[in-house]
């Protein structure tokens, strides 16, 4: 009798496609991935494709009929949802695979700037980064060896959010990732041979250990929001908060297909926005009005303690958003804010939403 698999042995893994001209060239089973942290029951594949029937007239009984039917699993962007924490050494990786537009410092900490561009990428002719993302479930190989990978290629990420609730406790105060990979194929049955990196590329070791954000002091990596940095209709609101939520969407879409109907390049439709949850006391209840005048928030500079330009920093900032939501809501017994706000792009110079570095010379 077949032994059933530990859904906690899958591991998943990425890797940067190198580029030879058109796409990506994709990663294949001998490849060695970089493994990522993601939840335990959160990486299902989504084929992207359609079943369908003619109603042709003539038909036999009520049933549908097998000379009806129609199978496409080609024409469809392909996805991979996930969700985990963002550790100090994969998030680099999946904010390129959002953003595109990316600045590396030359110098060790390699400073990393991630920016909205101006322009579409032309995926198809080698602009852009893509990545592949391999699948392997039975990673333990008990109680045998079977083909049961996968490998999602020409990804980028569709979506990603990152948030962080400072009232958590353990594993959950520390900073969340979850999104979507989208790609144009994913080749199943695959019997990966490699042994896999560590999520920073180096040699595997069982015993590595994620640097997570949000885990120390009130100064060093600890998100904290000094009332300053957060400006609603010109009042500042900072201090207190009970979570933060930075949503970043790329709305990619097919723009064209090969011949026999395959994807060939991605349209992007890019937003990014927030939600702030801060207590209901003498000065935030003024956002009510705001959002009834349609004022500007501002959020100026949310960074970990650490300096952005040293290893392990990370910095948001954006000069110019607007509340897309009634603000006021009941949390309990108690009333509280939501700011809840969506990025415009600034008529002045746009700097960089994000800028983080980690150590790691990527390239970019």
């Amino acid at each position: 009798m077949a032994v059933d698999i530990l859904a906690k042995n899958q591991i998943v893994g990425i890797l940067e496609e190198t580029i030879s001209g058109d796409w990506g060239t994709p990663a294949i089973a001998s490849s060695q991935f970089k493994r990522q942290y993601y939840d335990v029951g959160t990486v299902l594949p989504d084929f992207g494709k359609a079943n369908n029937d003619f109603e042709w007239t003539g038909a036999t009984s009520e049933f549908k009929e097998q000379s009806r039917r129609v199978n496409d699993a080609i024409s469809g962007l392909k996805r991979l949802p996930f969700s985990g924490w963002a550790t100090e050494k994969n998030l680099a990786d999946h904010l390129a695979a959002f953003f595109q537009d990316v600045y590396e410092a030359s110098t060790t900490p390699y400073a990393k700037s991630f920016s909205f561009g101006s322009s579409q990428y032309d995926f198809a002719a080698g602009e852009g980064i893509t990545f592949s993302v391999g699948v392997e479930t039975n990673h333990s190989n008990s109680p045998e060896s079977i083909s049961d990978g996968l490998i999602l290629e020409n990804a980028i990420l569709d979506s990603l959010q990152l948030s962080w609730e400072p009232l958590a406790q353990g594993r959950d105060k520390y900073m969340k990732m979850n999104g979507v990979w989208v790609g144009r194929e994913i080749e199943t049955e695959q019997d990966f041979s490699a042994t896999w990196l560590n999520e920073d590329g180096t040699t595997y070791d069982a015993a590595y250990s994620p640097s997570f954000y949000n885990i120390g002091s009130d100064t060093t990596n600890w998100f904290t929001l000094p009332a300053a940095t957060l400006a609603v209709g010109g009042v500042n609101m900072g201090g207190c908060y009970r979570r933060f939520e930075a949503n970043l969407a790329n709305n990619i879409v097919s723009d064209c297909v090969t011949t026999g109907g395959k994807p060939n390049n991605y349209k992007r439709n890019r937003t990014m926005s927030f939600v702030i949850d801060l207590p209901y006391n003498t000065t935030t209840y003024q956002a009510v009005e705001s959002f009834r005048a349609g004022d500007a928030v501002v959020l100026s500079s949310w960074t970990n303690g650490t300096a952005y330009s040293s290893d392990g920093g990370f910095r948001i900032a954006q000069p110019i958003s607007y509340l897309t939501s009634q603000p006021m809501v009941v949390e309990g017994d108690y009333l509280g804010i939501r700011l809840e706000f969506e990025a415009y792009r600034p008529s002045a110079t746009w700097a960089s939403p994000i800028i983080m570095s980690d150590t790691q010379d990527k390239g970019w």
